[in-house]
């Protein structure tokens, strides 16, 4: 029998090897870049709420009434509550001291008003885009909402960032001052 000559190239074992490898190689890759995008939309939403904070403590009096017109920072939400039932960092996601009526905030709205400042929110990554009913009231979409008496901001959606979904800002509540 004649031997097979030594050819020149790559034999099917050492194909499958070289895919097997950049496989196992390339899976970190993802992971990371996944990683990345999860942090960036955790910091965007941080960013946001920190903004929200800061421009209704500016814009509006501790004791106004969302529901009247000079107090109008929304319409009434009347959505899903149940993600308030949750917890993110250990603590329940719900204010505990958050009465029973919760507000969309209109960012539009709230830049008119802060425009008398000469101050602006900017432009929010997340809670931007909603449809208002004929009814004044908002059952879905993506906005951020807050509770009439805590003043505590919302973002029902949620962003999932290290194994958990955040619905407000993390850690302590925190609740919108007046800074007049």
């Amino acid at each position: 029998m004649q031997k097979i000559k030594d050819e020149k190239g790559i034999t099917l074992s050492v194909l499958i090897i070289t895919i097997v490898v950049l496989s196992l190689l390339s899976v970190p890759v993802i992971v990371n870049v996944s990683n990345i995008s999860s942090r960036q939309n955790y910091e965007d939403f941080c960013n946001d709420i920190t903004k929200l904070v800061e421009s209704v403590s500016q814009v509006y009096d501790l004791n106004v009434d969302f529901s009247t017109t000079d107090g109008y920072i929304g319409p009434k939400f009347s959505g899903d509550l149940t993600f308030l039932n949750n917890s993110q960092d250990g603590v329940n996601v719900k204010n505990p001291n958050d009465g029973d009526l919760y507000y969309v905030i209109d960012a539009v709205n709230l830049n008119k008003k802060l425009s008398n400042y000469n101050l602006s929110l900017g432009n929010l990554q997340y809670g931007e885009n909603y449809n208002v009913s004929s009814s004044s009231t908002i059952t879905s979409g993506e906005y951020y909402i807050i509770n009439a008496k805590s003043r505590t901001i919302y973002y029902p959606e949620g962003i999932k960032y290290n194994g958990q979904t955040y619905y407000r800002y993390p850690g302590s509540f925190v609740n919108v001052k007046v800074s007049k």
